[in-house]
């Protein structure tokens, strides 16, 4: 009896890591489609008002990204500093990282029309990495899932 109770909550328990794996991977694609809506705000406001990276951050808001705390160091220690406290938390690789802490370097500090296009450029380049991301996500859940409910059947094959 005690066996098979401990069968199941293994079992269970390994179900749901692969589940929260799943989970995971979709939150980065939103935090990914978070930070391109951030950047096609700073885009916008630079190409049309002319306005200052503060003010942009000021009135930035966004639901993921507020959640983890993100925007409220955007607001008041920049993108720089937002970006590397939040990394883990975003869910970014390496290279994807490199690519917006390159652009949180350079954002401000050139003419308005070498602003948009650095903007302009992140934002395509985000976009295909989150293309690549949702196109692979139904793949890698399943895959996740489909491991983690067989290790937990082996599992419960041992207790039993």
């Amino acid at each position: 009896m005690i066996t098979s109770v401990g069968a199941v909550l293994t079992c269970l328990s390994v179900i749901g890591f692969g589940h929260s794996y799943g989970v995971n991977l979709k939150k980065k694609s939103q935090n990914l489609r978070a930070l391109i809506l951030l950047t096609d705000r700073i885009r916008a406001r630079i190409d049309c008002f002319r306005q200052p990276l503060n003010d942009i951050y000021d009135g930035f808001s966004n639901d993921e990204l507020d959640g983890m705390g993100f925007t409220q160091d955007l607001k008041t220690s920049g993108l720089s500093f937002a970006l590397v406290k939040h990394k883990c938390a975003l869910g970014l690789n390496e290279d994807t990282f490199a690519l917006l802490n390159e652009f949180a370097m350079s954002v401000g500090k050139s003419y308005a029309d070498e602003q948009v296009r650095l903007c302009t450029d992140l934002k395509q380049a985000l976009e295909t990495r989150l293309s690549l991301m949702e196109k692979e996500l139904p793949t890698k859940t399943r895959l996740g899932l489909t491991l983690t409910a067989a290790a937990a059947a082996m599992t419960a094959i041992l207790f039993l």
